[in-house]
């Protein structure tokens, strides 16, 4: 069987060109080519193994497809088989991070004519988070907004739907859409009973609403959260609560206590396999060591360089464009604290592209602060000015990391006697 399947591998190389190749196959007439697409298939279904099916599964969804253009058969088998073989390959495609080919397959079960109501939307909800997973925000979006209205009468895929784009909204700092769809997932989530998607709605929910709250009302926020995860012994779900709350002792300032619930939280994420919010916690300790200023700061800032490099490599195996331009800011700003000026610029450039592309503005507003601070260091203040004036724009208002940035801009200007503009500047705050 071995043998064979080489054979069959080696026999895209019989023919010396492409066009070679498809002319030949276009010369059969089609009832013909679909004839021996469906011969193939049921030539590898009898030699392949069970086990081996899915490793082929792209191969036996395109010959299933192929075999029913041009010629009408009995039955709904190959119909069947398709979408069966289409949905093994589109989870193991999920499973190998090839957002790519996944995103396609998923569209392919989403408007296969043999797939349920049901099937359909599922296919859509997948396909719309790993469209987002590799950074196509808008075709995410319109594949959720599509799900979430097929899925009106649906409770658990409604919920499910209103999950992911709520917590796709999140990620682009859409606060008010982000709080909407998570309250709506929770609701309809309740009223269909599932405890499981009750806990995915209100923990990404409680990511919405723990903005501006301290470590000790984070942790009453999370509360709930954290009952019913281990209740349901979902060890992810505890992980991903615990790096949370580590987020608020961090605002607070309490990084010791901050370390020691992500640390934690990266136990549990890498013994349940969740490498998206390992790289998340990852990127959350090397901001804990940025903002430290306690002790042995070099030594701080060399381990947020190394969280921050860790985080960028688990989101590249994993394919996860939208988390790399905040690590990548992060990564810069510790790089530029240690002196290493051209990987602090060019980590700070790549935050910013990746940035603008995803709608990250914090992070496009952070590689912009730094890319000031390293034009204002080598007495390029125009272009410091031009930098740290769209980072104030981006910025959240009143927020720390606006007050540092215009303060550094109101610097430069009195610097260069401009102390009208510094002063227009400060009342703007």
């Amino acid at each position: 069987m071995r043998r064979y399947l080489a054979a069959m591998e080696e026999a895209d190389y019989l023919f010396r060109h492409a066009a070679v190749r498809d002319a030949a196959y276009h010369l059969q007439l089609p009832s013909e080519r679909a004839r021996l697409h469906k011969h193939t298939l049921e030539i590898l279904e009898g030699l392949l193994p069970a086990p081996d099916l899915n490793q082929y599964a792209t191969a036996l969804a395109d010959h299933a497809q192929l075999a029913q253009v041009g010629v009408t058969w009995l039955g709904d088998a190959l119909p069947r088989k398709e979408l069966a073989y289409l949905q093994s390959a589109a989870q193991a495609a999920v499973a190998r991070y090839e957002n790519q080919l996944a995103a396609a397959l998923f569209d392919r079960l989403a408007t296969h004519p043999a797939a349920s109501a049901g099937q359909r939307i599922d296919a859509m909800i997948e396909g719309g988070v790993i469209l987002w997973f590799a950074g196509r925000r808008q075709a995410a979006i319109l594949r959720l907004d599509e799900a979430v209205t097929r899925a009106a009468d649906d409770r658990r895929r409604l919920a499910f739907a209103l999950i992911e784009r709520g917590t796709l909204y999140r990620d682009l700092n859409q606060t008010d859409r982000a709080e909407h769809d998570l309250t709506a997932a929770l609701q309809a989530a309740q009223q269909c009973s599932d405890e499981s998607l009750q806990l995915r709605a209100l923990g990404n929910l409680c990511t919405v609403r723990q903005a501006g709250k301290n470590g000790a009302e984070v942790e009453a926020l999370y509360a709930p959260v954290l009952e019913l995860a281990r209740r349901l012994n979902n060890s992810r779900a505890v992980g991903i609560s615990l790096g949370q709350i580590a987020q608020g002792w961090l605002d607070l300032g309490d990084y010791r206590k901050a370390e020691s619930l992500l640390l934690q939280s990266l136990d549990l994420l890498r013994g349940a396999g969740d490498l998206m919010n390992m790289a998340v916690m990852l990127s959350t300790l090397g901001s804990a060591f940025l903002r430290r200023h306690d002790g042995d700061v070099r030594g701080a800032r060399q381990r947020a360089v190394s969280y921050f490099r860790e985080a960028i490599r688990v989101n590249l195996d994993i394919g996860n464009r939208p988390q790399q331009a905040e690590a990548k800011a992060g990564l810069a700003r510790a790089c530029l604290e240690l002196g290493l000026e051209l990987e602090a610029e060019t980590t700070a450039l790549a935050a910013v592209s990746d940035g603008r592309e995803l709608g990250k503005s914090a992070a496009v507003a952070s590689g912009l602060d730094i890319l000031g601070l390293i034009w204002a260091g080598r007495g390029n203040t125009h272009q410091a000015e031009v930098d740290w004036r769209e980072s104030l724009a981006l910025s959240a208002p009143g927020s720390s990391a606006a007050r540092q940035t215009r303060a550094q801009l109101v610097t430069l200007l009195r610097k260069a006697g401009r102390h009208r503009d510094a002063e227009l500047v400060e009342t703007t705050a």
